[in-house]
């Protein structure tokens, strides 16, 4: 079969197009407006998640079409299932049949939803339209379904298969199929069939057929195909990179951003490794401070392999860290990489480059590695007091990591209750208890249950502090069931949030009303005011286009805090280079909003390069931080917000890293 993919695939017959084969039903070209200004009354009851009936069934029916896709999107992010028999009773024009199934597909497992698919399915021609429907079907289906599907003759069934994987339902026979799908003659067959692979993970059989593949991409030229990157991928996944140092070297010259990103990632899995001195001197220097960040991040990845080679690159990162052109983020990567490497020489390493980093990427190696000075420990307790609220969450995962070890040296209990018993922030209970080993709770399960009990008592009408709560409860769980139930008594008391609400939320179960959302109208008459946004950042503009036709709160809410000066200065707290960078927070720390949360508004528009998320810490927690897609990721379709595009200023965002800041942002007509 591999012989078969070689004579067939001459060139790369398109650019691989998430919207046309993750999410679902391609049949109109053309992205259609959902909501409009007009449908108001329908936004307000799907914006508190207090569903008007009459409604959504006016809408529903209508004989415009615009209204009844708007009532399909409402209710797709209901979780209504009830809403299934009127669905099914609309006539399943090519107009709005995407709508039709991504609505059931987002809805879950339901049978009758999934008799309708296969219906659909038997009467389709396309082949964009057949794996729409056949990647619907792996959210709403069975075990049988799957078997039946996999049964089928045609292609496209790679997605389907990863759907019904994600939901637990597998069968001994989808490897051979997706085995087969990633060496098809239709590239996005292959590309969608690779993706899935990377996703469920890869056998000794799916990374040899990765390889195989890869060698021929390179030998053909094609450097920086999409099968390259999934390649890529799927080598720094398996910790198994098919060249040497000599090929690294040749390739690294010639691939674009993407793949240098993940190409940096497999360095230390390289079948060989001597002499990477000179491949980690480019990466590491690449203009792209995002590439050269995932070569640094790489280095902890060396700390278990061939001492000489480590030994051999420690003088290259001791000069390079001291190079002054040298972006920060760059520099304290390569740092912690250091001490990830050289763990023993920490205390040295702190000492001598302490004034040359910022000083997260100081705190960080605490969390690395064990040794501490007793200056230091003093130096962690006081910023754990009163250093920012950046300072304390290193510190306490620092202190929470290290329990064993620095138990031994302080009153390391008494210290750690202390904190937590002080009137936390939620960022600094949520990650410490997350982070805690499990002994410190059973030895301290008294003191624990009353520090978080006080905690909600204290924060129950808080929004911010909700991020915390899914953490804390868990551990009041491992407990006892009697804590448990009172920090549940007490969230049933909070007139913002309601135990429901902080629950992840699974297709089939119905979104629960929002207590409490004073926004809607501020939100609503700003959403479709302006039809774009300029982001002025420390490294350039951002310019991109608002969607309000498919979020319209997310819209109003970022235009509202707009006008108000909220994003002014703001960090961009979380980069993921090759992923993506994300602002928002004025803490900067990514775990505080506005101080109010809206609701989620899933559609079908796929996540690909440059589109605006909005952050989640679950269904119906949204609130100010916003990302930009450093490259398409279709696993986020459906399960995020997208409410912008960016078509022009891809460049400015692969070149963002957590140094930089919005400085502020232009509103347009």
């Amino acid at each position: 079969m591999v012989e078969k993919y070689i004579k067939n695939t001459a060139f790369m017959k398109c650019r691989f197009d998430y919207h046309l084969l993750f999410i679902i039903l391609l049949i109109a070209p053309v992205i259609k407006a959902q909501y409009t200004p007009s449908d108001r009354a329908l936004i307000k009851t799907t914006s508190i998640r207090q569903y008007d009936n009459e409604i959504i069934k006016r809408y529903l029916t209508s004989a415009n079409e615009q209204q009844t896709t708007a009532a399909l999107l409402a209710i797709s992010n209901s979780g209504d299932t009830s809403w299934i028999s009127n669905i099914l009773n609309l006539s399943p024009v090519k107009d709005y049949r995407r709508d039709i199934v991504f609505c059931l597909s987002q809805l879950g497992p339901s049978t009758k939803s999934t008799e309708y698919l296969l219906q659909l399915l038997a009467r389709s021609s396309s082949p964009y339209e057949i794996r729409g429907i056949l990647s619907a079907l792996g959210n709403t289906g069975d075990s049988a379904v799957l078997r039946n599907i996999i049964g089928m003759t045609f292609e496209g069934k790679a997605l389907s298969i990863l759907n019904f994987y994600s939901r637990g339902i597998k069968s001994p026979e989808s490897e051979a199929i997706i085995v087969s799908e990633i060496l098809s003659d239709d590239d996005s067959v292959s590309l969608a069939a690779m993706f899935a692979a990377n996703r469920m993970g890869l056998s000794a059989r799916l990374h040899a057929t990765f390889v195989k593949i890869f060698n021929y991409e390179i030998s053909a030229g094609r450097y920086n195909s999409e099968k390259t990157y999934y390649c890529l991928v799927s080598f720094r996944r398996a910790k198994k990179a098919p060249y040497s140092v000599s090929e690294a070297k040749v390739r690294n010259a010639k691939f674009n951003f993407n793949q240098r990103v993940e190409f940096a990632r497999t360095l230390p899995f390289l079948r060989e490794k001597d002499s990477l001195d000179e491949v980690y001197t480019d990466l590491l220097l690449d203009k792209n401070p995002n590439v050269a960040i995932s070569a640094a991040s790489s280095l902890a990845d060396l700390k278990n392999n061939d001492g000489g080679v480590i030994k051999g690159l420690y003088p290259l990162l001791r000069e390079i860290i001291l190079e002054p052109s040298l972006n920060e983020d760059v520099r304290g990567n390569i740092f912690t990489g250091i001490i990830s490497m050289f763990p023993d020489s920490s205390v040295i390493l702190r000492k001598e480059c302490k004034s040359k980093i910022s000083k997260k990427y100081y705190l960080k190696s605490f969390g690395i590695a064990k040794l501490i000075l007793p200056m230091e420990q003093q130096e962690l307790l006081n910023l754990a007091d009163d250093g920012s609220s950046t300072e304390k969450i290193e510190v306490i995962t620092a202190l929470a990591s290290n329990r064993n070890e620095w138990k031994k040296i302080f009153d390391y209990d008494k210290e750690l209750l202390n904190l937590i018993s002080n009137d936390p922030e939620p960022a600094i209970i949520s990650v410490f208890f997350e982070s805690i080993d499990s002994a410190f709770i059973a030895e301290n399960s008294a003191a624990v249950a009353k520090a978080i009990i006080d905690f909600f008592g204290a924060n129950k009408d808080n929004y911010e502090t909700s991020s915390a709560y899914p953490q804390l409860l868990k551990t009041l769980e491992s407990i006892s069931a009697a804590d448990h139930g009172e920090a549940i008594r007490i969230l049933k008391s909070s007139s913002k949030v309601s135990p429901e609400s902080i629950a992840p939320l699974k297709p089939g179960i119905k979104a629960p009303e929002l207590k409490s959302f004073e926004m809607f109208d501020k939100f609503i008459d700003r959403a479709f005011t302006y039809s774009s946004a300029r982001i002025l950042t420390t490294k350039g503009e951002i310019r991109f286009k608002l969607l309000p036709q498919y979020a319209p709160l997310t819209v109003g809410n970022f235009i509202w805090l707009t006008e108000s000066g909220f994003y002014n200065g703001v960090k961009f707290h979380r980069v993921v280079p090759g992923f993506v960078i994300q602002s928002g927070d004025t803490s900067g720390t990514g775990w505080y909003g506005p101080g109010y949360q809206i609701i989620s508004e899933f559609s079908y528009l796929p996540f690909t390069e440059g589109t605006a998320g909005i952050a989640s810490n679950g269904p119906d927690t949204e609130g100010s931080q916003w990302f930009f897609m450093q490259k398409d990721f279709p696993h986020l379709n459906g399960r995020y917000t997208a409410w912008g595009q960016c078509s022009e200023s891809i460049e400015v965002i692969r070149n963002i890293t957590e140094s930089d800041a919005v400085l502020r942002i232009v509103l347009e007509k």
